[in-house]
């Protein structure tokens, strides 16, 4: 049985011939190794992350987490897909322009990476809603949601995963 750290390593490791930068405590981040995919690739290889990576490659978007960073992308897994409701999941399959929207909003422009937060930082999504970063009790968080992996670079940015949409 895999913890949920190696759930989400193991396959990146095999597809990019290393681990990344995990650490042992996944939001303290000691070395930091070239990373060898871009934010789609870490997506695609991941298994907790395979609903992600599907409505991607449905809605033709592709291009939004593959082309040129820096970024930093606030990947929602598959819990988080699994916590919508019906009627939610279908929008966002039925709907492009809908789930384009949502994608922008897990999106910040530049590279920032949660193991250097020691207050809060506020930025804007793609989409121009707000995000904030921050160290809630020793827990990191975007707009309140907790950070289940954090600081996964890739060649056109940062990934971290979360567990939740960041629907506002």
């Amino acid at each position: 049985m895999f913890t949920r750290k190696q759930e989400l390593l193991v396959p990146y490791r095999n597809a990019f011939g290393h681990s990344g930068n995990y650490p042992s405590n996944p939001h303290n981040t000691k070395v930091l190794y070239q990373p060898t995919g871009n934010l789609l690739n870490i997506v695609e290889a991941s298994p907790i992350l395979q609903s992600l990576a599907q409505a991607i490659k449905s809605a033709h978007l592709s291009w939004v987490i593959s082309g040129n960073g820096p970024l930093t992308f606030f990947a929602p897994s598959d819990t988080a897909f699994q916590s919508l409701t019906p009627e939610q999941r279908k929008t966002l399959v039925e709907d492009k322009q809908a789930f384009s929207d949502l994608l922008k909003k897990h999106l910040v422009r530049g590279t920032y990476f949660l193991s250097g937060v020691e207050e809060d930082v506020k930025k804007n999504s793609e989409k121009n809603t707000p995000i904030t970063l921050s160290l809630q009790e020793g827990i990191l968080t975007i707009n309140s949601v907790p950070v289940t992996y954090s600081d996964i670079t890739a060649t056109n940015g940062v990934l971290h995963v979360i567990d939740q949409f960041l629907l506002n």
